[in-house]
């Protein structure tokens, strides 16, 4: 076969150019199609990610060490809040209050989402617990004694996770956020913080261990009561 004449090689060279900008074109519209979050009932509203979180999420060379951001993790709460992952919110957060240190005052959204990523943890917990007890009253009332057993150890699950939330919670406000508060209405919202987490540990615990956590409560909400 003959080789095509010059024009020809011209024009197949140019109709291949114009068919990689077709595609480059495609692939900045999806793009921007797919990281345009919609909006929710949640307190975030739509927003756009940016090119440095592209790259985080679909660069194989992608450096974890890029995830210590604080303004990444406070962007990924929120896109954790939107899709109701709350555990996954909880990290992020407290990320977040970990590094800002003890000196640095959370701003009023970092705080807010801080209060409402573990209000949801420990509510689904503190929901499950509360179901669980009634049944195992129930079967006590039955005398049944193999299934207020089971009972009892699922309930025991439900409150480690419990202790841990709280635990987990307390334990910052105790190192970083309370410290950090510098304003008034910081500190009285830490410290409520601070009185609802003992306050949820009272519920469940048995003993002294009841007693600690309801003047824990009662100690944290005086505090408060002042600062205001």
């Amino acid at each position: 076969l003959l080789p095509p004449p010059p024009h020809h090689r011209l024009l197949l060279l140019l109709l291949l150019l114009q068919f990689h900008s077709l595609i480059l074109l495609v692939l900045i519209l999806r793009f921007h199609s797919f990281y345009l979050l919609p909006s929710s009932s949640s307190s975030s509203s739509s927003f756009l990610l940016p090119v440095s979180s592209f790259f985080f999420f679909h660069s194989p060379m992608a450096d974890p060490l890029a995830a210590s951001d604080r303004g990444f993790h406070v962007y990924m709460a929120k896109i954790a809040e939107q899709a109701e992952r709350y555990e996954e919110m909880v990290d992020h957060m407290e990320h977040v209050t970990k590094s800002a240190g003890s000196a640095e005052e959370p701003s009023l959204e970092e705080r807010n989402l801080l209060s409402v990523a573990f209000k949801n943890v420990i509510g689904a917990r503190r929901a499950s617990w509360r179901i669980v007890s009634s049944i195992e009253q129930k079967e006590e009332s039955k005398g049944n004694e193999e299934h207020v057993l089971l009972i009892k150890q699922y309930r025991a699950k439900v409150e480690t996770e419990l202790s841990k939330i709280c635990d987990k919670i307390l334990s910052l406000l105790e190192s970083h956020l309370v410290p950090s508060a510098a304003s008034a209405e910081s500190k009285v919202f830490f410290l409520k913080m601070k009185g609802d987490y003992h306050r949820y540990l009272a519920e469940f615990k048995t003993g002294a261990e009841r007693k600690d956590a309801a003047e824990n409560t009662l100690l944290a909400y005086k505090s408060a009561m002042v600062c205001w």
